[in-house]
């Protein structure tokens, strides 16, 4: 089983809100806007998500950690 954490950074007036997502060692393995989610999680083809995960993801409380296993 495969563990990912997933955090949302908060937007300002010039910047959209992020997700930055880490592995197990909390090294960041990808960062993408909430607007792209789906394009972003593409980019992590080594874990397969259920499908309607880009809308769990973009349900994410800002600044705060949320954990996920695959």
């Amino acid at each position: 089983m495969q563990t990912l954490y997933f955090l949302r950074t908060e937007r300002t007036s010039k910047i959209p809100d992020y997700i930055q997502v880490r592995d197990s060692d909390f090294v960041l393995i990808a960062y993408f806007t909430v607007k792209n989610t789906k394009k972003g999680l593409e980019q992590l083809i080594n874990y397969n998500f259920p499908e309607d995960f880009d809308k769990k993801i973009q349900e994410i409380p800002q600044g705060k950690l949320s954990k996920f296993q695959f």
